[in-house]
């Protein structure tokens, strides 16, 4: 529907995001309750790692070096 990875579906869900619909070039999400309209490009970077998931990332990365 919107071309988004499990991992990414997965970091939603944490966030209490849920896609509802596509809509043209928009798209509706229930973020913590609310209904709201955002493209889906927004939802991507909603969807994205966040800077300490990063960071832990490569921290594990180099300790495994």
């Amino acid at each position: 529907m919107l071309g988004l990875t499990s991992r990414e579906m997965e970091r939603l869900e944490q966030r209490d995001i849920h896609p509802v619909c596509v809509e043209g070039s928009d798209c509706l999400i229930r973020m913590h309750g609310r209904v709201v309209r955002c493209t889906p490009h927004d939802l991507h970077r909603l969807a994205a790692p966040s800077l300490r998931e990063r960071m832990r990332g490569q921290v594990n990365r180099l300790s495994k070096a």
